[in-house]
C-alpha cells in the first residue's frame, strides 16, 4: 500500500476521519481536498509535501483507528493543527500527530474505558477551507450521556 493516498482511493483503512470522510465524498458532501498518510515513511511525506502547490494552508489532523468510532470518539486525545503552509511546518505537524497516539493522555483515556485499542495512527493532510459557518453534531448527548438526544453547536 502507498504511503500517502487521496480520500478515494481510502478503502476502509486510514483511521477514523479517514473513513468517515472516504464515506462521505461519493455521496456528493463537499469536503475539502484531503490525503490520508497511512504510514510514516519520512522520505514518502517529504516528497508529497514539496510537490503540495505553494499560496495554499494546509491542516494536518490525526485519524487514528479507534477515533471517530461507533465506541470511542478519541475527541480531543491526539494532534491537529491548523493554517499551515511551510513544508517545514507540515512536516513537523504530521510528525507530531504520529507522536501524539504515544501521548500520556491517550494512554490514560484507552485505561479508563477499558479499550484494548492500540490506536494505530494515520495522518489526514487537507487543504484549508474558509467556511461562513461550521460545526458539530453529536448523535448523542454528550454531557448527560443521553442517546435519545442530539445536540448540534454551529458557529
Amino acid at each position: 500500500m502507498e504511503a500517502i493516498l487521496p480520500i478515494d482511493k481510502v478503502d476502509g483503512q486510514g483511521g477514523g476521519k479517514a473513513r468517515g470522510l472516504a464515506f462521505l465524498k461519493p455521496s456528493g458532501m463537499p469536503i475539502p481536498i484531503t490525503w490520508v498518510v497511512t504510514e510514516y515513511d519520512i522520505a514518502a511525506i517529504e516528497n508529497f509535501v514539496k510537490k503540495l502547490p505553494d499560496g495554499k494552508t494546509y491542516a494536518v489532523r490525526s485519524s487514528a483507528s479507534g477515533e471517530d468510532g461507533e465506541a470511542l470518539s478519541f475527541a480531543g486525545q491526539f494532534s491537529s493543527f491548523l493554517d499551515l503552509s511551510s513544508e517545514k511546518a507540515i512536516m513537523e505537524a504530521v510528525h507530531q500527530c504520529f507522536e501524539s497516539a504515544k501521548a500520556q493522555n491517550v494512554s490514560v483515556y484507552r485505561q479508563q474505558l477499558h479499550s484494548d485499542n492500540g490506536a494505530a495512527m494515520h495522518v489526514i493532510i487537507q487543504e484549508m477551507i474558509r467556511p461562513a459557518y461550521s460545526g458539530v453534531i453529536f448523535t448523542a448527548d454528550p454531557v448527560n450521556n443521553r442517546r435519545d438526544k442530539l445536540l448540534i453547536s454551529v458557529v
